[in-house]
């Protein structure tokens, strides 16, 4: 017996059965169907005897490329026994959800496992607006059979799942059809849970196999040998100071399934190890990114990405806490926001249904090519400000470089923007083509922040979502935290996360570590390790959140800002302007340029009391230790080359 596919209609093919008069589509349909009756277990359950199938339809909505399917029903018919020919010409049957828990062991299980792969084989099929989705599961292996899409008069169905595999292959087996479909066509990577092959990484990045079998399938990739789990993929990828191909036989060793490598790889390693995937490529960087960028191509989901001079991980946190909620989300970890980073981010796209990636920079070009790999649906520019300002020139060329994001921004996308930020808001003001949705807590704004209330370890404020006020509670100090916050209310709402859940999940935010990591420590000293980098405009945001900590002696221990170039000690002196202006009792300055903001600092106090330059984190921490007092408030911040961590991790203060 077979399935009979044509025009997005299914028949069942047999000696009583008419023949559709145009071209035929089969596929086997052996496993599913084993007699001509569907027998009715207490007027309920199609179910096909001595073999746990049951048919089910799940109805599937799509808007703006993000797909909700609804509960599975099953058909109900008023007779115990009801023959293929009056099922599949019409039948007497309604639908009921959900399944029964009598017939469907763990039904609830069953519900979300269908669901899932619905929502992500949607994606695959190209359905739009509205489609019923007709399946087999079996209630004994949980396997599960998609069968076709079927349209609503007057919406638009897809048959494009079946057109491939009949192109592909003209006979299938039916639990080979996404797996065959995947493997030959779309290499393993549709948006459904599916591996790379190593055929397909050779496809993709124009690359040679050196040893093991072509249809090897790779889910995870790695390019540190430390942290390296069995079966990920090594990349081997090249440094200043490193070579990455010099340790692809230590990855295997540790269990790799095989490594990328952009240098020969001597005969006994490769006779050695050829049971596994080693391939050869040009570029192992760009490798990753060719696939990084196949990957993400395949999923119709939300992908914001965040790119700013300051606030970056945080706006992301928060994002990230926001949308998941609702969605099941992938973001950058740490840091990890460069041309390696993103793509390694994107590789472990599985069965998630939004992306929050981070993007940084230090000259043109990078954002650009980051961006036209993720492909953002929704772009985040938190601010402009004087990073790198050292490598580009001027704030205005900053801004040109963030402004990147752009050239992968999809045609329907939005931009968030902080309103505040002076040239953000220029840009705002003149670029009315894009889509920009703005924040602010100054400049009249979509979502705008008031009634702000600053405390030590955490900030309310008020904002209006839909006419109405809602009262946002962030979990850290400081005003800049609001901005952050803001965005990630604005973004939430924009992709229909409950208001309640926004503010909950605001509230219960977790920051990547050493970024305003407030807490209090040994003798009730409160600690703020703001160690992870620094600008100017995050020093003055950092020192602003000093400044109005109350009853408190307050202490900033402050490292140098890195690529700064020629705007260096200017920039450096006019931190020691806000460490004078917010009141500061005592700064400790570590590293060759901080020196001009202990400086700066002299000049403005006329005297050198409670000034200290030291050139390294040892001398600090033996200042620390001879003027701490209790219940004092420490600052500690530098840029990642300071490495000022130490200071915390070293010091008495635990």
């Amino acid at each position: 017996m077979q399935l009979i596919v044509t025009n997005g209609k299914k028949q069942l093919k047999d000696n009583n059965f008419r023949i559709p008069a145009n071209k035929e589509q089969k596929f086997l349909f052996e496993e599913c169907v084993e007699t001509d009756k569907i027998i009715i277990k207490n007027k309920q359950i199609k179910y096909i005897p001595n073999t746990g199938w049951i048919e089910l339809t799940v109805g599937v909505l799509e808007k703006d490329g993000e797909y909700h399917s609804l509960n599975p029903s099953i058909t109900v018919v008023e007779g115990e026994v009801l023959s293929l020919e009056e099922k599949f010409q019409g039948g007497t049957g309604i639908n009921i959800t959900p399944p029964d828990k009598t017939i469907i062991p763990n039904a609830d299980n069953a519900i979300k496992l269908i669901k899932e792969k619905i929502e992500l084989s949607s994606k695959l099929m190209g359905i739009k607006n509205y489609a019923r989705v007709d399946i087999f599961f079996n209630i004994l292996t949980n396997e599960l059979i998609i069968i076709e899409p079927n349209s609503l008069p007057g919406l638009t169905a897809s048959t494009v799942f079946f057109q491939q595999a009949i192109k592909e292959i003209p006979s299938i087996m039916p639990l080979q059809i996404i797996e065959t479909i995947i493997q030959n066509k779309i290499e393993d990577n549709s948006g459904l849970n599916m591996a790379f092959t190593a055929k397909g990484i050779v496809r993709i990045c124009g690359g040679k196999l050196l040893s093991g079998a072509e249809n090897i399938k790779i889910n995870n990739f790695s390019k540190d040998t430390r942290t390296i789990k069995y079966d990920d993929m090594y990349a081997a990828i090249k440094g200043d100071n490193f070579n990455g191909n010099q340790f692809a036989e230590k990855a295997m060793r540790k269990g790799a399934v095989g490594a990328i490598v952009d240098e020969d790889i001597a005969q006994n390693v490769l006779d050695k190890y050829e049971d596994r995937v080693i391939i050869k490529v040009e570029n192992t960087i760009k490798a990753l990114q060719d696939l990084a960028k196949y990957k993400r191509d395949k999923y119709n989901i939300p992908v914001i990405a965040v790119t700013g001079s300051v606030g970056k991980t945080s706006t992301k946190d928060m994002i990230a806490s926001v949308l998941s909620a609702k969605y099941d989300v992938l973001k950058t970890e740490g840091n990890l926001n460069n041309e390696i980073g993103l793509p390694l981010t994107l590789l472990k796209l599985n069965n998630h249904t939004a992306v929050v990636v981070e993007m940084g920079m230090n000259h043109f070009g990078e954002i650009h090519k980051l961006t036209n790999i993720a492909k953002p649906t929704i772009a985040v520019i938190t601010n402009i400000g004087t990073s790198h300002i050292g490598n580009l020139g001027s704030r205005e060329n900053i801004l040109k470089a963030k402004l990147e994001i752009l050239d992968g921004l999809s045609k329907q996308g939005k931009v968030f923007v902080n309103n505040d930020n002076d040239l953000l808001h220029k840009f705002y003001i003149e670029n009315k083509e894009y889509n920009i949705i703005t924040c602010g807590i100054n400049e009249e704004s979509d979502f705008f922040g008031y009634d702000i209330n600053l405390n030590e370890k955490s900030s309310n404020y008020a904002v209006n979502i839909n006419n109405t006020r809602r009262n946002i509670s962030v979990p850290i100090g400081g005003k800049h935290y609001i901005y952050n916050s803001l965005i990630a209310v604005a973004i939430g709402n924009t992709l229909r996360v409950d208001i309640k859940d926004i503010i909950q999940r605001i509230e219960k935010c977790e920051l990547t570590k050493m970024r305003m990591n407030v807490q209090t420590v040994k003798n009730n000293i409160l600690l703020i390790n703001d160690t992870y980098n620094a600008s100017y405009e995050s020093m003055k945001y950092a020192i602003e959140y000093l400044g109005n900590i109350e009853n408190r002696n307050k202490i900033a221990v402050l490292g140098d800002m890195g690529e700064l170039g020629e705007f260096s000690i200017g920039l450096h002196r006019k931190v020691g302007e806000e460490v004078f202006k917010n009141g500061i009792d005592i700064l400790i300055t570590v590293g060759r340029d901080a020196k001009y903001i202990a400086e700066r600092l002299k000049e403005l106090k006329n005297n050198q009391n409670n000034i200290y330059q030291c050139e390294n984190a040892d001398d600090a921490i033996h200042i620390l230790n001879n003027i701490l007092q209790e219940d004092d408030a420490v600052l500690v911040k530098g840029s990642r080359m300071m490495k000022l961590e130490r200071i915390i991790d070293r010091s008495f203060i635990y």
